[in-house]
């Protein structure tokens, strides 16, 4: 602790010898999977959401070959740099495939706590000026998927949507286990994340390589909402900068318990950096 020259007090710093990070999330992990292509970067299993169909491990080139696969598809959707694109879920392999795709593109990722109502998640998708939603068909006893439709009117395609009250939202993809029928038997419903990925095949490699090149280290990444147990949520922009200096808050590698949480790490949490090397993101879900 010390004092400025006009009397107010600051706190200095403490680098511990470490330089700040100045790149990009997407650049960052383009790195460690070059120097790490075969080092274990994401290990998921055991959610009872899945019933445990859900067991991957990827090594850091296998995360960022589907990440920028998913990265496509997100241009494909139409999402140009700087839009927002919002995730209500919880913990599976594809929340933190659209974390790094996002970043990749230039996209902003809105976090939606997977234990919104209607209210709320109106609430976050309006203010956050979301374009894009990506929601599991259920969370637990809460039925997502009519949430939604209570909020929007379908469009002509299988994802599209228009609302006059989220007048920003224009696609909504769903994450996860495909409910039994829906397939079948729904006159419109969201976008499969498969067929999203699928759909991204028609944009390039140089295509999604120049949409990165824009992105730069004090852009927005993410908008983070509070609980909002004492009122509306409220959200705070954290740049891409910001996420990747964060200092690791526990022990790795990092765990999620539950599958409720919102899987946020920063880059020393993550493992993509220098100073954690030898870890990698274990995203567990027990209990």
């Amino acid at each position: 602790m010390g004092m400025t020259n006009d009397g107010l007090s600051y706190w200095q710093a403490e680098t511990e010898g470490i330089d700040l990070l100045e790149m990009t999330i997407g650049d960052l992990l383009d790195r460690r999977a070059d120097e790490l292509p075969l080092q274990e970067a994401v290990v998921y299993s055991c959610s009872p959401e899945f019933d445990g169909i859900h067991k991957v491990r990827w090594t850091y080139q296998e995360y960022r070959e589907r990440a920028n696969q998913v990265a496509c598809g997100l241009m494909a959707l139409g999402l140009n740099k700087g839009d927002h694109l919002a995730v209500w879920a919880t913990n599976q392999p594809e929340w933190v495939l659209l974390e790094m795709a996002a970043a990749k593109a230039g996209l902003v990722l809105v976090t939606v706590n997977p234990a919104y109502r209607a209210q709320e998640l109106e609430y976050v998708l309006q203010q956050g000026d979301v374009r894009a939603l990506f929601l599991m068909a259920q969370v637990r006893d809460h039925d997502c998927l009519a949430t939604l439709h209570s909020l929007v009117t379908p469009g002509t395609r299988n994802g599209d949507v228009s609302s006059e009250r989220l007048p920003l939202l224009r696609s909504v993809c769903l994450l996860g286990t495909v409910p039994e029928g829906i397939l079948e038997h729904e006159r419109w419903r969201p976008t499969l994340f498969r067929e999203m990925v699928t759909a991204g095949s028609q944009i390039s490699t140089d295509a999604l390589r120049a949409r990165q090149a824009l992105v730069r280290p004090q852009d927005p990444a993410q908008i983070q909402y509070t609980s909002g147990t004492t009122g509306f949520p409220k959200g705070a922009i954290l740049q891409h900068r910001s996420i990747l200096n964060l200092p690791p808050r526990s022990p790795l590698p990092f765990k999620v318990w539950g599958g409720m949480g919102v899987p946020y790490f920063g880059a020393r949490t993550l493992g993509l950096s220098s100073v954690h090397r030898k870890y990698s993101l274990d995203i567990s879900c027990e209990g």
